[in-house]
Protein backbone atom coordinates (compact mmCIF):
# COMPACT_ATOMS: atom_id res chain seq x y z
CA UNK A 1 0.00 0.00 0.00
CA UNK A 2 2.90 2.23 0.67
CA UNK A 3 4.22 1.96 -2.39
CA UNK A 4 0.94 2.51 -4.12
CA UNK A 5 0.62 5.77 -2.33
CA UNK A 6 3.92 6.97 -3.24
CA UNK A 7 3.56 6.35 -7.24
CA UNK A 8 0.28 8.00 -6.74
CA UNK A 9 2.00 10.98 -6.15
CA UNK A 10 5.18 11.64 -8.09
CA UNK A 11 3.73 14.17 -10.40
CA UNK A 12 3.83 16.76 -7.36
CA UNK A 13 6.72 15.72 -5.55
CA UNK A 14 8.29 19.05 -6.44
CA UNK A 15 8.42 21.16 -3.04
CA UNK A 16 8.17 24.98 -3.60
CA UNK A 17 10.92 26.06 -0.33
CA UNK A 18 10.96 25.13 3.08
CA UNK A 19 8.20 22.89 3.67
CA UNK A 20 5.68 23.59 6.66
CA UNK A 21 4.95 20.59 8.92
CA UNK A 22 2.37 20.13 11.37
CA UNK A 23 2.71 16.18 13.24
CA UNK A 24 -0.53 14.01 13.47
CA UNK A 25 -0.63 12.79 17.21
CA UNK A 26 -0.17 9.02 17.13
CA UNK A 27 -3.05 7.25 19.03
CA UNK A 28 -4.09 3.60 20.21
CA UNK A 29 -5.21 0.85 17.52
CA UNK A 30 -8.19 0.46 19.14
CA UNK A 31 -10.18 3.90 19.15
CA UNK A 32 -8.23 5.00 16.39
CA UNK A 33 -10.48 8.04 15.04
CA UNK A 34 -12.13 7.79 11.65
CA UNK A 35 -12.62 10.24 9.23
CA UNK A 36 -15.95 10.69 7.11
CA UNK A 37 -18.25 12.73 4.99
CA UNK A 38 -20.97 14.04 7.06
CA UNK A 39 -22.97 17.29 7.76
CA UNK A 40 -22.49 19.97 9.88
CA UNK A 41 -25.42 22.81 9.86
CA UNK A 42 -26.98 21.64 6.87
CA UNK A 43 -23.18 21.61 4.95
CA UNK A 44 -20.88 18.76 3.80
CA UNK A 45 -18.21 18.10 6.28
CA UNK A 46 -15.21 16.00 6.92
CA UNK A 47 -15.58 14.71 10.50
CA UNK A 48 -13.64 12.88 12.97
CA UNK A 49 -14.42 10.33 15.08
CA UNK A 50 -13.48 11.15 18.77
CA UNK A 51 -11.52 8.38 20.85
CA UNK A 52 -14.17 7.68 22.68
CA UNK A 53 -16.78 6.27 20.64
CA UNK A 54 -19.60 7.94 23.10
CA UNK A 55 -18.79 11.08 22.01
CA UNK A 56 -20.20 12.47 18.77
CA UNK A 57 -17.73 12.96 15.15
CA UNK A 58 -16.55 16.48 14.98
CA UNK A 59 -16.09 18.38 11.88
CA UNK A 60 -12.71 19.39 10.45
CA UNK A 61 -13.49 20.69 7.29
CA UNK A 62 -16.82 22.31 6.34
CA UNK A 63 -16.73 22.52 2.49
CA UNK A 64 -19.22 25.37 0.91
CA UNK A 65 -17.60 26.71 -1.80
CA UNK A 66 -18.93 26.42 -5.54
CA UNK A 67 -15.49 27.19 -6.72
CA UNK A 68 -14.41 23.77 -8.23
CA UNK A 69 -18.13 23.18 -9.04
CA UNK A 70 -16.94 23.88 -13.18
CA UNK A 71 -14.15 20.81 -12.80
CA UNK A 72 -16.72 18.57 -11.28
CA UNK A 73 -15.78 18.91 -7.99
CA UNK A 74 -19.28 20.15 -6.03
CA UNK A 75 -19.03 20.80 -2.33
CA UNK A 76 -20.21 17.14 -1.62
CA UNK A 77 -17.85 15.62 -3.86
CA UNK A 78 -14.80 17.34 -2.45
CA UNK A 79 -15.65 16.31 0.56
CA UNK A 80 -16.69 12.43 0.03
CA UNK A 81 -13.06 12.55 -1.71
CA UNK A 82 -10.77 14.65 1.05
CA UNK A 83 -12.68 12.55 4.06
CA UNK A 84 -11.74 8.98 2.54
CA UNK A 85 -7.78 10.10 1.87
CA UNK A 86 -7.59 11.82 5.07
CA UNK A 87 -8.87 8.30 6.66
CA UNK A 88 -6.43 6.45 3.77
CA UNK A 89 -3.59 8.46 5.22
CA UNK A 90 -4.22 7.44 8.85
CA UNK A 91 -4.65 3.70 7.82
CA UNK A 92 -0.93 4.14 6.09
CA UNK A 93 0.30 5.61 9.09
CA UNK A 94 -1.22 7.00 12.12
CA UNK A 95 1.60 9.65 13.00
CA UNK A 96 1.46 10.94 9.38
CA UNK A 97 1.97 15.05 8.70
CA UNK A 98 0.27 17.69 7.34
CA UNK A 99 2.83 18.96 4.84
CA UNK A 100 2.59 21.40 1.45
CA UNK A 101 3.61 20.98 -2.22
CA UNK A 102 2.32 21.99 -5.87
CA UNK A 103 0.52 19.33 -8.02
CA UNK A 104 0.52 19.92 -11.66
CA UNK A 105 1.20 23.91 -11.07
CA UNK A 106 -1.54 23.84 -8.45
CA UNK A 107 -0.76 24.18 -4.98
CA UNK A 108 -2.25 21.30 -2.56
CA UNK A 109 -2.12 19.96 1.19
CA UNK A 110 -0.16 16.21 1.36
CA UNK A 111 0.41 13.83 4.05
CA UNK A 112 4.20 12.59 4.47
CA UNK A 113 5.30 9.91 6.32
CA UNK A 114 7.56 12.00 8.88
CA UNK A 115 8.47 15.08 9.67
CA UNK A 116 10.80 16.69 6.74
CA UNK A 117 9.58 14.18 4.33
CA UNK A 118 8.26 14.26 1.17
CA UNK A 119 4.81 14.15 0.06
CA UNK A 120 3.19 10.14 -0.33
CA UNK A 121 -0.40 11.28 -0.54
CA UNK A 122 -2.34 14.73 -2.04
CA UNK A 123 -5.38 15.54 0.19
CA UNK A 124 -6.40 18.36 -1.30
CA UNK A 125 -6.09 21.38 -3.64
CA UNK A 126 -6.15 25.01 -2.33
CA UNK A 127 -7.16 27.82 -4.96
CA UNK A 128 -4.56 29.19 -6.57
CA UNK A 129 -3.71 32.62 -6.00
CA UNK A 130 -6.48 32.91 -3.47
CA UNK A 131 -5.71 30.47 -0.62
CA UNK A 132 -2.38 30.14 1.03
CA UNK A 133 -1.79 26.75 1.46
CA UNK A 134 0.58 26.79 4.44
CA UNK A 135 -1.52 29.27 6.42
CA UNK A 136 -4.40 26.76 5.89
CA UNK A 137 -2.61 23.76 6.91
CA UNK A 138 -1.84 25.89 10.27
CA UNK A 139 -5.25 26.96 10.77
CA UNK A 140 -6.75 22.89 10.01
CA UNK A 141 -3.77 22.43 13.01
CA UNK A 142 -5.77 24.59 15.15
CA UNK A 143 -9.10 22.50 14.62
CA UNK A 144 -10.81 21.71 18.04
CA UNK A 145 -14.57 21.01 19.10
CA UNK A 146 -17.10 23.71 19.91
CA UNK A 147 -16.19 27.12 19.45
CA UNK A 148 -13.12 27.33 18.26
CA UNK A 149 -14.48 24.39 15.59
CA UNK A 150 -13.46 23.99 12.36
CA UNK A 151 -11.90 25.09 8.83
CA UNK A 152 -14.60 27.04 6.98
CA UNK A 153 -13.79 26.45 3.19
CA UNK A 154 -15.89 29.49 1.78
CA UNK A 155 -15.88 30.66 -1.93
CA UNK A 156 -14.68 33.69 -1.39
CA UNK A 157 -11.21 32.34 -0.13
CA UNK A 158 -11.36 33.73 3.34
CA UNK A 159 -11.12 31.30 6.03
CA UNK A 160 -11.73 31.72 9.65
CA UNK A 161 -9.21 31.38 12.59
CA UNK A 162 -9.90 28.87 15.15
CA UNK A 163 -7.98 29.13 18.69
CA UNK A 164 -4.08 28.13 18.69
CA UNK A 165 -4.07 24.08 18.47
CA UNK A 166 -1.11 22.28 16.68
CA UNK A 167 -2.02 19.57 14.96
CA UNK A 168 -0.15 16.89 16.85
CA UNK A 169 -3.18 17.67 19.52
CA UNK A 170 -5.85 17.46 16.97
CA UNK A 171 -7.05 14.60 17.73
CA UNK A 172 -6.30 14.47 21.39
CA UNK A 173 -8.48 17.73 21.21
CA UNK A 174 -11.45 16.70 20.29
CA UNK A 175 -11.57 13.67 21.85
CA UNK A 176 -10.90 16.07 24.86
CA UNK A 177 -13.57 18.84 23.94
CA UNK A 178 -16.75 17.12 22.31
CA UNK A 179 -19.67 16.50 24.96
CA UNK A 180 -20.50 13.06 25.67
CA UNK A 181 -23.71 12.12 24.34
CA UNK A 182 -25.29 9.62 27.36
CA UNK A 183 -26.14 6.23 26.25
CA UNK A 184 -25.17 7.00 22.26
CA UNK A 185 -22.38 4.62 20.85
CA UNK A 186 -20.87 6.74 17.76
CA UNK A 187 -19.29 3.78 15.73
CA UNK A 188 -19.27 5.28 12.42
CA UNK A 189 -18.47 2.76 9.31
CA UNK A 190 -15.02 3.62 7.14
CA UNK A 191 -16.08 5.91 4.15
CA UNK A 192 -17.70 5.26 0.96
CA UNK A 193 -15.59 5.00 -2.12
CA UNK A 194 -18.00 7.27 -4.28
CA UNK A 195 -19.56 10.06 -2.62
CA UNK A 196 -22.90 10.31 -1.08
CA UNK A 197 -25.35 12.70 0.83
CA UNK A 198 -23.64 13.34 4.28
CA UNK A 199 -24.75 11.77 7.34
CA UNK A 200 -26.68 13.91 9.89
CA UNK A 201 -24.89 14.74 13.07
CA UNK A 202 -26.57 13.32 16.31
CA UNK A 203 -29.75 15.07 17.41
CA UNK A 204 -29.26 18.50 19.13
CA UNK A 205 -25.23 18.50 18.38
CA UNK A 206 -24.17 21.45 15.79
CA UNK A 207 -19.94 21.80 16.62
CA UNK A 208 -18.31 24.64 15.48
CA UNK A 209 -16.24 23.31 12.20
CA UNK A 210 -13.25 24.52 10.49
CA UNK A 211 -15.05 26.40 7.02
CA UNK A 212 -13.21 25.93 4.27
CA UNK A 213 -13.21 26.59 0.29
Amino acid sequence: MKQTLIASVLTFLSISGPAVILTVAPSQAESAPRFFCGKSAGVPATMVVPNNKRKPPVPVIRWTSAYFNGAGFSPIVRCGMVSQKFQQAYDNNSNFVFTTSIANGEPVICAAERSGGACSMMLYTVKRGVQDPIVTMLRLGKVRAGASGPLNESSNGATSEPSSVGVQDLIAKVSEDAPEVAGTSTDVSQPNPSPTMPAALPSGITPAPLLLW
